[in-house]
């Protein structure tokens, strides 16, 4: 099979229609034998069915078909059933490729994998097209064979040869009733066939897409845990810098405040060396701690801005799960 599958894609449909004028045209008395007069009329057949059909009843004598309705019908049947015949065991030799030559696993990529699905169920469709024309024909036959046992019953007893002929009609009929319900047995035994070999593709598919999302979740734990590493030597950063913070805050801060215009130390040399404030003090501390408090109350509102707490970030999560489903 070619690897696109092509030749799948190569078919036909035949129609075509009979319809039969049959007349008695004199009876002789209890003889076993008739005069009538049986016309043909033939409809949209293709050329070679055409060629088929005037060579199979050229081939047949006449005297062979039986003198009723329903002769010519045995003739005609025959070259159906061929036909038929020819036709769903041509659905083999795909049949047989789809299942010889499955993707290996270097070849099951996306494309090839969609096409060869696509084109599986366009082989399927014509399938069922196949076992749909075959159960009508079947059904046909077998109500022309009832039609046909009637026809018998209004025959005269004392006719034997003519009764005898019209039972070998009637048992042709069945067995051509047969025939087409055994093809449409095979039709579905390919069709079966095939939904294996598609469920095989799906399934194929299936794991592929579960071997791509595993490959990407064990990505992404791997960059998870690569974060949480680097979170942690971050914190383990962050946690030095403020020990040292914490270490040399207080002497950063008694340093500073001292060293402000506020306090008068006295030189060494002096007799009595000591330290001294000035009465505006109070200043630094009227507007260092309001200075102090308006921060802290910035830094809070702005935390609780863009940083919501749990319970509220659950309850988002809960209301916009509630709308998707």
């Amino acid at each position: 099979m070619h690897e696109d599958d092509r030749e799948l894609m190569d078919y036909t449909w035949e129609f075509f229609g009979l319809h039969s004028v049959w007349t008695r045209l004199e009876t002789l008395g209890n003889g076993d034998s008739d005069t009538y007069s049986q016309i043909l009329l033939c409809f949209d057949f293709a050329e070679d069915v055409q060629c088929q059909t005037i060579q199979a009843f050229e081939a047949t004598d006449a005297d062979q078909i039986a003198p009723g309705p329903f002769g010519v019908y045995e003739v005609f049947l025959e070259l159906l059933t061929r036909r038929y015949d020819d036709a769903v065991w041509g659905f083999r030799s795909p049949m047989r490729a789809y299942e010889n030559r499955r993707l290996s696993p270097g070849e099951r990529d996306s494309k090839k994998l969609t096409k060869r699905y696509i084109n599986m169920h366009e082989f399927e469709r014509h399938i069922i097209h196949a076992k749909e024309t075959l159960d009508v024909a079947s059904r046909t036959v077998r109500t022309m064979a009832r039609d046909h046992e009637k026809y018998i019953l209004s025959i005269d007893s004392r006719r034997k040869a003519l009764l005898e002929a019209e039972e070998n009609t009637q048992r042709s009929l069945h067995s051509f009733a047969e025939l087409l319900t055994n093809l449409r047995s095979r039709a579905k035994a390919f069709e079966e066939r095939l939904q294996n070999e598609i469920r095989l593709v799906f399934n194929t598919v299936e794991v592929q897409e579960m071997k791509q999302s595993t490959s990407q979740l064990d990505e992404l734990k791997r960059t998870a845990k690569d974060l949480e590493s680097l979170r942690g030597q971050n914190q383990s950063l962050s946690t030095t810098v403020s020990l040292l913070t914490l270490i040399f805050l207080p002497g950063s801060f008694i340093s500073s405040f001292f060293g402000t215009n506020f306090f008068t130390i006295t030189p060494n040399g002096s007799a009595s060396p000591h330290l001294s404030f000035v009465r505006e003090l109070w200043i630094f501390f009227a507007v260092t701690v309001p200075v102090t408090v308006l921060a802290l109350a910035i830094w809070y509102y702005s935390t609780r801005k863009y940083h919501k707490p749990e319970s509220e970030i659950r309850y988002e999560m809960n209301s916009y799960d509630g709308i998707n489903m």
